[in-house]
């Protein structure tokens, strides 16, 4: 296995506060790498861990969030890394 180019190194831009703390520290790690695009194949090789233990993460993961698919996971990330839009933003025309 190699380390796929295409994949950032460890999703460094998201913020790691932003996970439930009901996660371990290792799937909060795979959840950023989800975020960042890397397959399971990369995820394994970025974290030194076999492809089964990372499927086993991801599995954990949507039961814990509640969430279907690694989309869902992604979109989680991106949008606990938003900033909150202040009230006054908030107009509807």
């Amino acid at each position: 296995m190699t380390w796929n180019p295409q994949c950032p190194a460890g999703g460094d831009a998201l913020p790691r506060h932003s996970a439930p703390s009901r996660l371990t520290r290792r799937e909060v790690e795979v959840m950023h790498l989800i975020a960042d695009g890397c397959a399971n194949k990369d995820i394994a090789v970025h974290l030194g861990i076999a492809v089964h233990t990372v499927k086993t993460h991801v599995h954990n993961l949507l039961l814990k969030l509640g969430l279907r698919s690694r989309l869902e996971v992604a979109i989680r990330v991106y949008a606990a890394s938003r900033p909150a839009l202040p009230s006054t933003q908030l107009h509807v025309a």
